[in-house]
């Protein structure tokens, strides 16, 4: 889970899982790292 509460520039990755190899050596390699600018939320009150 990405704490979207705190503004900035996140970095994530992902891993695959191939459920079509053998037990044990199901996991993949990572991606390469992603960024994901995430901004302060905004509000405004209209009348």
């Amino acid at each position: 889970m990405l704490p979207l509460d705190k503004a900035g520039v996140w970095y994530y990755r992902v891993r695959g899982i191939s459920l079509a190899l053998p037990e044990g050596g199901r996991q993949m390699t990572w991606s390469n790292p992603i960024a994901m600018r995430v901004s302060s939320p905004r509000f405004r009150v209209i009348r």
